[in-house]
Formats: C-alpha cells, sequence, structure tokens
C-alpha cells in the first residue's frame, strides 16, 4: 500500500508540473503594409469634386434602363472591341453604357478613363479618380494613377505629372513612364525661377534659383 501511495504522489506532481510549463511563444501578426501617400493632386478637392460630377452625370442615365448584367457585360466587351480598333468615341459611349447598366467596376472606369485619354477628354482624370478609388491592388492604383499622370503632362502641368508618375512608378513601375519621369525631372529641375547676382565683391557671384532640388534631377 506505501509503495502503490508514493506511486501516486509521483504520478501527480508530474502532472501538476506538466500543467504548470510555460505556454509556447506567441506568434507575433506582421501588420498589412501601408499603401503609399498620394500626391496632393490626386487627392484634391478639385479632382474628387470631377470625379463626383462623372458619377451623377451617368448615375442620372440611369432612368433609360434598369441595371442588366447581361446587357452590361456586352456594352464592356463592345467599348474594348472599339478600343482595339482604336475607335475612342464609340468606345466611351459603350463604357459608359457598361456603368449606366451596373458594371460599375475599377476595369470599366479605368477603360473608360484611357478611352476618354484618347479622345483628349477632359473627364480622363475624373474617370481615372474613380477608378482609383475602386482599386484593390498597387498595379489597378498605378495603372490609374499613369492616366492622371499623362493628363497633367499634356496640360504642362510637369510638377503635377511628376509627383503622380513617381507615385505611380513606387506601385508598378512602366518602362515608359520611368524614362518620361526622368525627362520631366529634368525639364523641371533646369527651370530657373530667379537670379541673384552679388557684384560688390572682389569675385562677383551669380546665384541661380532653381525650380526643382538638382541632386533628385540625376
Amino acid at each position: 500500500m506505501v509503495a502503490m501511495g508514493r506511486l501516486f504522489a509521483i504520478l501527480a506532481l508530474a502532472f501538476l508540473a506538466q500543467g504548470a510549463a510555460a505556454p509556447p511563444p506567441a506568434v507575433a501578426q506582421t501588420a498589412p503594409a501601408a499603401q503609399p501617400s498620394l500626391p496632393a493632386t490626386v487627392e484634391s478637392p478639385e479632382l474628387a469634386q470631377a470625379a463626383d460630377r462623372y458619377i451623377k452625370v451617368l448615375q442620372a442615365r440611369t432612368g433609360a434602363g434598369k441595371p442588366d448584367p447581361a446587357a452590361a457585360q456586352a456594352a464592356r466587351q463592345r467599348g474594348d472591341e472599339h478600343g482595339k480598333a482604336r475607335r475612342w468615341a464609340q468606345a466611351v459611349a459603350e463604357y459608359e453604357t457598361a456603368i449606366v447598366r451596373g458594371l460599375d467596376d475599377q476595369r470599366t472606369w479605368l477603360e473608360l478613363a484611357r478611352a476618354l485619354e484618347q479622345t483628349r477628354n477632359d473627364r480622363a482624370s475624373a474617370a481615372a479618380r474613380v477608378a482609383l478609388d475602386k482599386s484593390r491592388t498597387p498595379v489597378d492604383r498605378a495603372n490609374a494613377l499613369y492616366v492622371v499622370a499623362r493628363q497633367f503632362d499634356r496640360a504642362n502641368r510637369q510638377r503635377d505629372a511628376l509627383a503622380v508618375y513617381d507615385a505611380a512608378i513606387a506601385l508598378a513601375p512602366v518602362e515608359v513612364a520611368v524614362k518620361r519621369r526622368d525627362e520631366l525631372k529634368r525639364i523641371v529641375a533646369f527651370r530657373i525661377l530667379g537670379v541673384t547676382v552679388t557684384a560688390e565683391t572682389e569675385q562677383p557671384q551669380v546665384c541661380l534659383r532653381f525650380n526643382y532640388d538638382l541632386t533628385k534631377a540625376k
């Protein structure tokens, strides 16, 4: 009986020691990567309001027909076909129809923005801004930003275009965009904003104030 008692005591102590063991270390949770901040020109009230106005223009057309998924898909497909054939005005009309009929997604807005861009329509940036809001991946965001960058570039807003190109390239670099970004850096950097001349010294000096930090123009 004494031996059995000792056995139970040993088993009890082993059980308690096991229960008191330290728990395994917790696995650290990695926080999702934060999205890069957008240039001020992209988040400006001006562009946001233009996007809202365009949405309202298309929403006003919904009275002409109820949402129809099949009709929306067919309209977008026709828009794609017109785009491949470079019939940009027809592509714009079909993509707008697709959105009105319910295909209000990122790809449709992006293709609409690209078609508008080809027709030199100022609404291209507004459509791209809507596509940006609906984007879920870095590539989608970059594609929308590239449209906005090209629109600024075409309007001779080089500093704005440069900032947007930088943001897009950080998300998904494209060779032609990188090349144009570098060209803009040189254009913007070497624009002289002011000249200061100091002639009252033994060695007169001329100070040129450039439009951009030259160290960033390399």
